[in-house]
C-alpha cells in the first residue's frame, strides 16, 4: 500500500508524513470504530476515551511535518482528504467489488 500512498502525493512539496498524520487526525475524529496495528500486525481498536490522546499525538506529528506555507499546507490537506476518502470503507468495498468482477472466474462462459 505504500506505492499507493506516494502516488496521491503530488509533486515533493508535499510531505507524506504530514498527509498521513492529517487523514489518521480525520479518521480519529470520526464516529466510527477506528483501529491502528500493533508491532505484531493485529487491529487493536481506540477506546473512544483514548481518543483525545490519540488525538494529541497526530496533532503533534501535523504541527512537526506540515507547512506553514498556506498554498503548500493547502496541498496537503488536499492530498490527505484524498486519501481518506480512498480508505474510506464504501471506497474500499467498492474497490474489491471491481477486482472481483475484474476476475476471468466471474464472467459467464462462452458457450
Amino acid at each position: 500500500m505504500g506505492d499507493s500512498r506516494r502516488s496521491l502525493l503530488s509533486g515533493d512539496s508535499v510531505a507524506p508524513a504530514c498527509v498521513e498524520a492529517l487523514e489518521q487526525l480525520a479518521t480519529v475524529k470520526t464516529q466510527l470504530p477506528v483501529y491502528k496495528f500493533t508491532v505484531g500486525g493485529r487491529q487493536q481498536y481506540i477506546q473512544d476515551s483514548d481518543r483525545p490522546a490519540e488525538i494529541d499525538r497526530l496533532q503533534k506529528i501535523v504541527d512537526a511535518n506540515c507547512s506553514v506555507n498556506p498554498q503548500t499546507r493547502s496541498n496537503e490537506e488536499s492530498a490527505a482528504q484524498r486519501l481518506h476518502l480512498i480508505r474510506s470503507p464504501d471506497c474500499t468495498g467498492r474497490a474489491d467489488k471491481l477486482a472481483l468482477m475484474g476476475k476471468p472466474s466471474s464472467h459467464d462462459s462462452p458457450e
